[in-house]
C-alpha cells in the first residue's frame, strides 16, 4: 500500500520517469485495475505511447464503472494518435469505445475528436453518425453541421449537400466565429461559389471586421476579377447603343454627378447591366436629381414595338428632358417593348386567364397588380405595356425634392441606375435631396453589381418585374382567414394599408416583421405576415405579438398562448401551401408554352420550399 501511494503521488506530480520503474515493479505483483492504469499513465508521460495504449486498454477492461472505461479508452486513443499515421485506425476504435461507455455531454470533446478523425480516415458514414449527435447540443451544433456538410461533399452526395446547406443557411445566425470560418473555407475549397457568396453575405454583419473574413472576401473578389477589366467605360455589341449610353453619362457629369473608374456599363443583345471591378465597397455611381425624368412630365405611348415619349409644356424637372429622350431611345434600340412582352406575366399568361387570376389572388390587395390584371383581361395591350413596364422601373421621389407644392411623392425614372439588376440582400439605392447613388462590390462571378429594389417576395418580383427572385429569404403570406379563440383574423397581404392606429409594438426587434392590426368587435385585420425559413422564430414571435395585442392577457397564460400561436401558425401555413399547390395544378393543366410555364413552376417550387423549410424547422407536418 505504501508503494502504491508513492506511485500515485509521483503520477500526480507528473514525475513520470521516477514513477515508471515503481509501476513496473508493482504490476509484477498486482496486475489489477489501479496499478495497470498508473503504469499506462507513466508510460504515456515518458513517451512510450504504444505500451501506454496497451496498458490503458487493459485497465479499461478491468475498470468498474462506465465513466472510468470512457476516460481510459479516450486516453488510449490519444496514445495511438501520437504514434503517427499507421495507428490512426486504432485511435478511432479506442475513441468509439470511449463513446460507447459515455455517449453524453461530459464526453463531447471525445465525439468531436472522433468525428474529425473518422473524416480524415475517409470513414464518412461514421463521421456523419458521430456529427449527428453533436447537433443536439447548442454549443456544438454548428460544428456538427459543418462536419456533416464536409462528409456529404467528400462522398459526392450533391443532393444531401444542398439539403444540408439549406439547414446551415437557416442556422447561420447562431454560428460562432470559428465554425463560420471553417464553413466558408470548406465552400471555397469545394468551389461552391454560389453558396460561398451567399454565406459571405449572411456572415458579413458579424464578421466583416475580422481579418480572416476580409481575406476570404478578397479571394472571392479576386476570382470575380480574373477576367481583364475592359478598358472602356461602355461595353456594347452596338455602336449606336454605346453612343446613347455615352450621352447619358455626359448628362450625369454635366449636372455634377460621377461614375467610378471601376464601373463598366454593359449592353449586349438587348440586356443592360452594370459590372464593377473594385475590391472594397465604394460609391460606384452618383446621379443628380436633375437627370431623373418624372413620369408626369411626359406623354407616353406605344406604336407597335416602339416607345414614344413627348414632353409636356409645363415641366416639374425640365433638366431631365434629354435624359428621358436618351432612355427611350435606348429602350427602343434594345427592343425593350418586345422583351417586356416576353417576360411580364401579364402578357405571357394572358391566354390562361385562370392561371393569371390565381397568381394575382396571392396579391389581391396590391393596387398595381390589380390594375395590370384588369388591363390584361381587357386586352388593352398598349396601356398594359406602359403601366407594367414603367411600373417596374419607376421610383418614388418626395415632392419637395422638386419644389412641388403638395406633400407626398411623385414617380420618376432612374437614369443609368435603371441598368442595375435586382437581388434580395444587395444594397439599396441611397437617396438624398441631391440625387441617388449606389455603393457596393460585385455580387457574382461575372463581376455584376446588384441592388435591392424593394421588399418584394418571389411572387411580387414575378408579377412586377417578370422574374422569380430565387435569392429571396422570405415569403409574404397570401390573403387568408384564420379562426382562433372566438376571433376571426383576416390576413390581407403585405400591401394593404389600414387607416387605424397600429396596435403592435414597433419598437421591438420584430419591427420589420410586425403587421398593422385593425380590430372591429370579434374581427381582426392583419396587413402582412412573413414566412422566413432562415429565421423561423420570427413568424411565431410576430403571431404572439399580434395575439397579445388583441386578446385579454388576464385570460391566457404562457401554455395557452403557445397553443394559440401554434394553431394560428398551422392554419396560416396550410392555407399558403394549399394555394401554391393549386397554382401548380393550374400550371400543369395549362396549354401555354413550356418556357412560360417553367417560370411559374419555378415560382411554385421556391415558394413551397420556403413554406416547407419553415415547417420542418418547427416539426410541423403539412399535408
Amino acid at each position: 500500500m505504501k508503494d502504491l501511494a508513492q506511485l500515485e503521488l509521483l503520477i500526480e506530480k507528473q514525475k513520470y520517469k521516477k514513477a515508471l520503474p515503481l509501476a513496473k515493479k508493482l504490476v509484477n505483483h498486482d496486475s489489477g485495475f489501479r496499478v495497470t492504469e498508473l503504469l499506462g499513465m507513466a508510460q504515456h508521460g515518458v513517451g512510450q505511447y504504444g505500451l501506454a495504449a496497451i496498458n490503458l486498454i487493459k485497465a479499461a477492461e478491468l475498470a468498474g464503472t462506465s465513466s472510468q472505461k470512457a476516460v481510459l479508452y479516450r486516453n488510449a486513443g490519444i496514445c495511438y494518435q501520437n504514434l503517427g499515421d499507421k495507428f490512426q485506425l486504432q485511435a478511432l476504435q479506442a475513441f468509439e469505445l470511449s463513446l460507447q461507455f459515455d455517449p453524453g455531454f461530459d464526453n463531447i470533446q471525445m465525439r468531436v475528436a472522433a468525428a474529425e478523425l473518422a473524416f480524415s480516415l475517409n470513414q464518412y458514414d461514421l463521421a456523419l453518425s458521430l456529427a449527428a449527435k453533436l447537433m443536439a447540443y447548442s454549443d456544438y451544433a454548428a460544428l456538427g453541421l459543418v462536419i456533416t456538410l464536409r462528409a456529404h461533399l467528400a462522398k459526392g452526395d450533391q443532393t444531401s449537400f444542398e439539403k444540408q446547406m439549406l439547414i446551415i443557411e437557416g442556422e447561420s445566425s447562431a454560428f460562432p466565429e470559428q465554425e463560420a470560418k471553417n464553413l466558408l473555407v470548406t465552400l471555397k475549397e469545394a468551389d461552391k461559389q454560389s453558396w460561398f457568396m451567399n454565406m459571405l453575405g449572411l456572415f458579413s454583419n458579424r464578421f466583416s471586421h475580422q481579418d480572416w473574413f476580409k481575406y476570404l472576401q478578397g479571394l472571392q473578389i479576386q476570382q470575380q476579377l480574373t477576367a481583364e477589366k475592359p478598358e472602356e467605360l461602355i461595353v456594347s455589341d452596338s455602336n449606336e447603343v454605346a453612343e446613347i449610353i455615352r450621352q447619358l453619362v455626359e448628362e450625369i457629369k454635366r449636372y455634377g454627378g460621377s461614375v467610378s473608374e471601376d464601373l463598366r456599363l454593359v449592353a449586349c443583345q438587348g440586356n443592360l447591366s452594370i459590372k464593377a471591378f473594385n475590391q472594397q465597397p465604394k460609391v460606384l455611381i452618383d446621379i443628380p436629381l436633375e437627370c431623373m425624368p418624372l413620369l408626369d412630365d411626359f406623354e407616353l405611348e406605344v406604336n407597335g414595338n416602339t416607345l414614344i415619349s413627348t414632353p409636356k409644356k409645363e415641366l416639374l424637372n425640365p433638366t431631365a428632358v434629354k435624359t428621358m429622350s436618351l432612355m427611350v431611345e435606348l429602350y427602343n434600340k434594345a427592343d425593350k417593348v418586345t422583351q417586356w412582352k416576353l417576360s411580364s406575366p401579364f402578357f405571357t399568361l394572358s391566354k390562361d386567364r385562370a392561371l393569371l387570376e390565381k397568381l394575382c389572388d396571392g396579391k389581391k390587395l396590391n393596387t398595381k397588380v390589380n390594375k395590370d390584371k384588369r388591363l390584361a383581361l381587357e386586352e388593352k395591350w398598349d396601356e398594359l405595356f406602359l403601366s407594367s413596364f414603367f411600373g417596374s422601373r419607376k421610383f418614388a421621389y418626395k415632392n419637395d425634392f422638386f419644389n412641388i407644392g403638395k406633400e407626398g411623392y411623385t414617380s420618376g425614372l432612374l437614369s443609368i441606375i435603371d441598368f442595375f439588376n435586382h437581388r434580395c440582400g444587395a444594397s439599396p439605392y441611397k437617396l438624398s435631396n441631391k440625387g441617388i447613388s449606389v455603393e457596393g462590390t460585385p455580387g457574382n462571378a461575372e463581376a455584376e453589381v446588384f441592388v435591392n429594389y424593394n421588399q418584394f417576395d418571389p411572387l411580387l418580383t414575378y408579377l412586377i418585374y417578370g422574374f422569380v427572385d430565387c435569392a429571396s429569404d422570405y415569403l409574404f403570406s397570401i390573403p387568408c382567414h384564420i379562426s382562433l379563440a372566438e376571433l376571426e383574423f383576416e390576413v390581407f397581404g403585405n400591401t394593404a394599408v389600414l387607416d387605424v392606429e397600429n396596435r403592435s409594438n414597433r419598437t421591438s426587434h420584430l419591427a420589420a416583421f410586425l403587421p398593422n392590426i385593425a380590430v372591429k368587435e370579434q374581427s381582426v385585420g392583419i396587413d402582412k405576415l412573413l414566412i422566413t425559413p432562415k429565421h423561423p422564430e420570427l413568424l411565431r414571435e410576430a403571431i404572439q405579438t399580434v395575439l397579445l395585442s388583441v386578446m385579454d392577457k388576464d385570460k391566457i397564460n404562457d401554455v395557452i398562448l403557445a397553443d394559440l400561436v401554434k394553431s394560428f401558425e398551422k392554419q396560416l401555413l396550410t392555407q399558403n401551401i394549399s394555394y401554391w399547390r393549386e397554382v401548380e395544378a393550374l400550371a400543369a393543366e395549362s396549354a401555354l408554352e413550356n418556357s412560360v410555364i417553367d417560370s411559374v413552376n419555378l415560382l411554385c417550387k421556391e415558394s413551397k420550399s420556403m413554406i416547407q423549410r419553415y415547417a420542418s424547422k418547427h416539426s410541423i407536418t403539412l399535408f
